[in-house]
């Protein structure tokens, strides 16, 4: 039976979630292709590229790319909270519109959680894309493809410690970077357009920030040095990336092109749900509220995203 107190928690909580969800920052803006999923798992049939363009002289000729495929899972995730009897009972405001306002932020968030855990292991035993290599690795090539050179989005820059850049060593790594994400090849040898008007964006545990920060803001360095990756690129610190660990390391993107570097499929978006009226409410009095969605993260073109760390 909805009456007046549990019409006026139903109201509370879900206005608490949805202004939080709604609100919550996304930190892989840009760097995830969504896709709608009506099914258990999708298969991603790749073109790993476009042929490049040629003189037309008679009959054109069609030219077959390597097809290459794989499949992300869907999954069901979830995240229930209870309200207490008295909580709801004497309208204890405050208490639920915290209570939901962070379960919607959690359930906003998630998302970015499991791609970043793609990131932490992107160079990892199992962690996989399209190409059947790491998606961090030294060795990527498109099986079949015209252009079969190796190219490496996994990066090592000398520091003189080995294991913690100076100021100088850090603005050369993000050069490097930069570098590397301009001169990707596809399949076909054509370069992989990175907008000049769009800045690549790096990303780094929150350990590292302040300094990959100073880089990204300073006229010199140290020695006076000047700065050569000042202004160069953009910055998020990503809460959710190990942590150095003493050694240094950072991840870039280019966010300009068609193509993402993750995708982010999704089954069933995320809800809000209740069991208001329930066997728990008739049992406890208390009033249970749940998130509930139906997706999955996966890898998208690893020449999009690079990891640099040092040696």
């Amino acid at each position: 039976m909805l009456t007046q107190a549990t019409a006026l928690l139903k109201a509370t909580a879900k206005g608490a979630f949805w202004q939080a969800f709604e609100k919550f920052p996304s930190i892989m803006k840009g760097l995830v292709h969504p896709v709608t999923s009506d099914s258990t798992e999708e298969e991603y049939p790749w073109l790993a590229y476009a042929p490049g363009v040629r003189e037309m002289g008679g009959a054109r000729i069609k030219r077959h790319v390597p097809e290459l495929s794989w499949t992300i899972k869907n999954k069901k995730w979830e995240n229930t909270v209870s309200v207490a009897y008295e909580t709801w009972k004497f309208a204890k405001l405050n208490q639920i519109q915290a209570l939901l306002a962070n379960l919607g932020s959690k359930a906003r968030a998630y998302p970015d959680k499991l791609t970043s855990s793609l990131l932490n292991n992107g160079n990892s035993a199992g962690f996989t894309c399209y190409d059947t290599q790491l998606f961090f690795d030294t060795d990527h090539s498109d099986p079949g493809a015209a252009y079969t050179t190796n190219q490496s989005n996994l990066l090592t820059v000398a520091s003189a410690t080995g294991t913690v850049w100076s100021d100088v060593e850090l603005a050369g790594a993000i050069n490097t970077g930069i570098s590397s994400l301009m001169g990707f090849l596809d399949g076909d040898g054509d370069p992989v357009f990175m907008d000049p008007d769009s800045k690549p964006l790096v990303q780094c545990a929150p350990d590292i920030y302040t300094r990959i920060n100073t880089i990204r803001i300073a006229a010199q360095l140290t020695g006076g040095v000047s700065n050569p990756a000042q202004g160069a690129f953009n910055l998020v610190a990503n809460p959710w990336l190990s942590a150095t660990g003493g050694t240094d390391k950072f991840y870039m993107f280019n966010v300009s092109g068609a193509h993402k570097p993750f995708i982010l499929q999704t089954a069933e978006p995320v809800s809000l749900e209740d069991d208001i009226g329930g066997d728990n409410d008739f049992n406890t009095k208390d009033k249970s509220f749940g998130s509930f969605g139906y997706y999955n993260v996966g890898y998208g073109d690893w020449r999009y995203a690079v990891k640099v760390l040092t040696s």
